[in-house]
């Protein structure tokens, strides 16, 4: 049913709370419903439908934007980006723009941050079928290993960082009853 790797329940299953958000999205055909969920953004392709409800609207921006939330708290987290900024953002706005310096900067950014989590060992495996790519990751990742024990020295420059693990409660975990 659910292809995509979620913390957040798919909208089939959130169909089965028996709050009220479970009692409407029950309202929606389950074809559409698990149609949805084979969607990387479920709540936005619902909100595609011109033809639904203010009701609805209200529903799946709320869910869209717990998405949103969770994915800025984990740039954050992961040292993608701070409480104002966001280096996926910038690398989008900068390829739009066709700035070829911001897009340098930010890809820098965003692979700094990914290196000090796994020395980037998960971009090398994603590119093993390309050497080529394989090259310039291991390129980038020497200068940023360079970089960082120049500034932390070797035995901090090793350690990959500990990664910050989310595990997202429902309101029936955290209280013993619904909320409305």
């Amino acid at each position: 049913m659910n292809k995509r790797t979620s913390p957040f329940d798919s909208v089939c299953e959130l169909a089965a709370d028996p709050g009220l958000a479970g009692q409407a999205l029950r309202q929606i055909p389950e074809s559409v419903r698990r149609e949805a969920d084979e969607k990387a953004e479920p709540w936005k392709w619902l909100l595609s439908f011109p033809e639904i409800s203010k009701g609805y609207r209200r529903l799946f921006d709320a869910a869209q934007s717990q998405r949103d939330a969770f994915r800025r708290i984990a740039e954050i987290a992961t040292g993608r980006g701070g409480i104002e900024d966001s280096w996926g953002q910038k690398l989008i706005e900068a390829i739009k723009a066709h700035d070829t310096k911001a897009i340098l900067h930010a890809q820098g950014k965003i692979f700094g941050s990914m290196w000090r989590y796994d020395h980037a060992e998960s971009l090398l495996e994603h590119a093993k079928e390309s050497p080529a790519i394989q090259s310039e990751i291991r390129k980038m990742a020497d200068t940023a290993y360079e970089k960082a024990r120049r500034k932390l020295g070797r035995k901090k420059a090793d350690a990959k960082a500990k990664p910050v693990v989310f595990e997202p409660a429902t309101i029936t975990e955290k209280s013993p009853g619904h909320l409305w």
